[in-house]
């Protein structure tokens, strides 16, 4: 998590920033498939956060952030943590931007289940989010033309 974050905050300069953003959020993914609770702690919710929402990081790995965040949501001890990062609007943005339909469909995934808190889905009406939920369901996400 500590080198995701290094990486998110580093920005587009560093030529190896990509390749370790993939890296680290697929293994984040990987870890939070097995035990979500593995990843529950304000360091790793952090610098997930910061990979959906940087436009540094390659689409795959931003969508493997919202993996491993929606695998998270399924902890009701990670929804603070998901509240005090504004989990939502990383993942509302990385819906909206990323060109690579996974990676819309995971932070769609990853809305759907912080949703279940109710201060996330006020943040996610105010940003008009649950059309990405909507959208993902209907369409299946489907690429963009």
């Amino acid at each position: 998590a500590a080198a995701l974050g290094a990486a998110c905050a580093s920005g587009k300069g560093d030529a190896s920033m990509p390749e370790l953003a993939n890296g680290c959020c697929r293994a984040l993914a990987l870890v939070a498939a097995a035990a979500p609770e593995g990843i529950a702690h304000p360091e790793s919710i952090s610098a997930l956060v910061a990979a959906a929402r940087s436009t540094a990081v390659p689409d795959a790995a931003a969508g493997n952030a919202a993996l491993a965040l929606s695998e998270a949501a399924r902890l009701p001890a990670a929804a603070p943590m998901l509240r005090s990062e504004d989990a939502v609007g990383a993942l509302v943005t990385c819906a909206r931007q990323r060109e690579d339909a996974n990676a819309r469909k995971n932070a769609a995934i990853a809305l759907a289940r912080i949703a279940q808190d109710s201060s996330c889905l006020e943040r996610l009406r105010e940003l008009r989010g649950l059309e990405i939920i909507y959208h993902a369901g209907a369409q299946g996400m489907q690429p963009r033309k």
